[in-house]
């Protein structure tokens, strides 16, 4: 009789209690990736793409080469947003879908030397947006390929926030922008620097940089392998290895 009272109480719980307990061990899994809009402070619509990892988890913006466009770090996106990571992949000012400024189209062919400087202002902007829209996060991360290496370590140097940077193809001067002086600022955090022996000007800059972090630094010297991420379609390896760097030194 014991037995039989036992069978019928579990007969008549709700199923839905078994899918609650379910439901509660999924919650922290990341959710799928969804467009988004930011408004700059100085007039730009930024197109972009968010995937929202673990609560409590770092928060990585990814940066594209110039004349390029997010989806070239899908790949990225989904390797650190499978780590548990929140990760943005925008298209910057003046490319992609993020070319209207104050109502009118506006791309980075007509850009001066201080329009790519004012990149920083997209991170900052996206940044808050996130923050605005709830998501909880934890420590900061930029990833920058070619001209938005060198934005993002100008950001990176001016706010301490940002624990960890990774610099794809990075140049001493693009559009003139210097790139020692930040590096020296950035002080002693640590910095992942890629760059192909072909693409001399990125592979000089690298080991230029590499003296002057003063912090933990990672070197990877590729051969033949393009401009930006571009590298991870040559040696896909790299790819891991930027996904596993960050999320070791995002902790």
């Amino acid at each position: 009789m014991k037995i039989l009272a036992a069978i019928l109480v579990l007969t008549l719980i709700p199923a839905a209690a078994f899918g609650a307990k379910k439901k509660t061990d999924q919650s922290h899994e990341p959710s799928a990736p969804h467009e988004i809009t930011v408004q700059t402070p100085d007039g730009w619509h930024l197109r972009g793409t968010y995937y929202p990892g673990k609560p409590g988890s770092p928060v990585i913006l990814l940066m594209h080469k110039l004349g390029s466009e997010r989806s070239e770090f899908t790949g990225l996106a989904k390797a650190l947003n499978a780590r548990g990571c929140n990760v943005a992949a925008y298209d910057a000012r003046g490319h992609g879908e993020s070319t209207q400024l104050d109502g009118k189209k506006v791309t980075y062919e007509s850009f001066s030397d201080n329009d790519f400087e004012n990149m920083t202002m997209d991170i900052a902007a996206v940044l808050k947006y996130l923050h605005q829209k709830g998501a909880g996060f934890g420590p900061i991360g930029l990833v920058g390929a070619s001209i938005q290496s060198s934005t993002g370590l100008l950001y990176a140097a001016k706010h301490p926030e940002v624990k960890a940077l990774v610099l794809l193809s990075p140049g001493l001067s693009y559009h003139n922008i210097d790139t020692t002086r930040p590096m020296k600022e950035y002080g002693a955090r640590p910095v992942f620097m890629a760059a192909s022996t072909e693409d001399e000007e990125s592979y000089e800059t690298v080991k230029r940089l590499e003296k002057i972090a003063a912090g933990p630094k990672k070197t990877v010297i590729l051969t033949d392998a393009g401009h930006g991420a571009q590298m991870f379609q040559k040696d896909p390896k790299l790819l891991g290895q930027v996904a596993d760097w960050l999320t070791a030194n995002l902790k």
